[in-house]
């Protein structure tokens, strides 16, 4: 199963249930497919969908980003500023 496969809407109870019973409070995504404005732009909405919920669980929503993430791709921005613009999602920076 694919991460962010937990974040949807038929597997997202299950997801809160389990890292509640755990303890865990910050719900990191380790990278993605980002390599196209389509997949940036699903990968989006699912982060959209998932963060509010979370959040009133207690449970942060995350991104660990990467390097590639901060060059500017060939439709002229980067998958990083994308993801802020479009996504309220706390960034882990691999620095």
């Amino acid at each position: 199963m694919r991460i962010l496969d937990g974040l949807k809407p038929e597997t997202i109870l299950e997801t809160i249930k389990y890292h509640k019973t755990v303890g865990n409070t910050d719900f990191i995504i380790p990278g993605a497919d980002l390599s196209t404005p389509e997949k940036i732009e699903d990968f989006c909405n699912v982060m959209n969908f998932a963060q509010p919920i979370l959040a009133a669980e207690g449970i942060r929503l995350g991104y660990h980003n990467h390097s590639h993430e901060f060059a500017v791709m060939p439709w002229g921005s980067t998958i990083h500023g994308e993801l802020e613009k479009r996504t309220q999602v706390h960034f882990e920076i691999d620095t």
